[in-house]
């Protein structure tokens, strides 16, 4: 599922506003607000790459991963990518 993002128009993470309840611990009183919450859409797929859960968009932890998955070309030395 691609949530109506392209791979160009998808930002790959959202702001939302969030309640969060709290108490003052010195003097009980309520302090709950809100706050903002930063969420990335992005998951570990394998070892050195992700994809984003919205759009589809794969990326690479290193240009040596990329080189791996892209060119089948193997970094020696660099576990997964040998």
């Amino acid at each position: 599922m691609t949530w109506g993002y392209s791979q160009e128009t998808c930002p790959h993470s959202e702001t939302r506003q969030v309640w969060v309840e709290e108490e003052d611990a010195w003097s009980g009183e309520d302090i709950s607000h809100w706050e903002d919450k930063w969420e990335s859409w992005d998951v570990d797929i394998d070892i050195h790459r992700f994809k984003c859960t919205r759009c589809g968009r794969i990326g690479y932890y290193s240009g040596a991963a990329r080189a791996f998955y892209e060119d089948g070309k193997r970094s020696p030395g660099i576990r997964g990518l040998e």
